[in-house]
């Protein structure tokens, strides 16, 4: 296997970070897996997939939970399905159809990252982890309901 190149850098990151209005202060922490963004009470983890879809992982320190909850873990708990109708829960996210890395899809994941973030976890921006135990609380009801 050969090493593609990446497109999440921290110029890019920089660069769509400063077209929004954030509620806090924030630090880039460039890691050898991606890019951290620490907030003074929360981190978002930046990463770039082999097809170069953006994913944001949260921190096990700030979750207490095992490695692994992303931006759609805590959407579930924020926008629950039963409170989806037909409409985007997100307006204003960027198509990404590109099926391979590209400066242009990093940005738009980052972007749409960003607009996710803005729209739906003020709140975890603050700190406020809450949404954490009740995801678990949905995902081992899931988990049993299913055995």
């Amino acid at each position: 296997m050969y090493d593609q190149e990446s497109f999440l850098s921290m110029d890019l990151m920089e660069e769509v970070f400063a077209k929004f209005d954030w509620p806090e202060p924030y630090l880039f922490e460039d890691d050898f897996d991606g890019i951290n963004v620490a907030f003074p009470l929360s981190n978002f983890f930046f990463t770039e997939s082999l097809d170069g879809d953006i994913t944001v992982e949260f921190l096990t320190e700030d979750t207490g939970q095992e490695a692994g909850l992303h931006l759609g873990h805590a959407l579930l708990v924020f926008v629950p399905v039963s409170d989806r109708g037909n409409e985007p829960i997100t307006p204003g996210l960027i198509g990404n159809e590109l099926p391979f890395r590209s400066e242009e899809k990093a940005r738009n994941g980052i972007y749409n990252a960003c607009t996710i973030m803005l729209t739906h976890l003020r709140t975890v921006i603050e700190g406020d982890y809450s949404w954490v135990q009740k995801y678990v609380e949905m995902r081992d009801k899931k988990r049993t309901s299913s055995e």
